[in-house]
């Protein structure tokens, strides 16, 4: 039943939301809008990568505030 329910369920639809909320910040409907036309797969491991990314930086800032 939810391999049924899987393979006919549209993983766009809360990225459409996004998209045109107008309660979200413009950067956030752009992301949702570009995401649209990513796989699965692909778009978690680039939000993965976008994460650390910024997890790197602010660990950077903190250490530079320390010193």
């Amino acid at each position: 039943m939810t391999r049924d329910y899987l393979a006919s369920y549209d993983f766009n639809l809360p990225l459409n939301d996004a998209t045109v909320d107008p309660d979200l910040p413009l950067v956030r409907r752009r992301l949702a809008s570009l995401a649209c036309s990513e796989g699965l797969d692909r778009g978690f491991y680039e939000a993965q990568e976008l994460a650390e990314a910024f997890s790197r930086r602010r660990a950077r800032s903190q250490c530079q505030g320390h010193e």
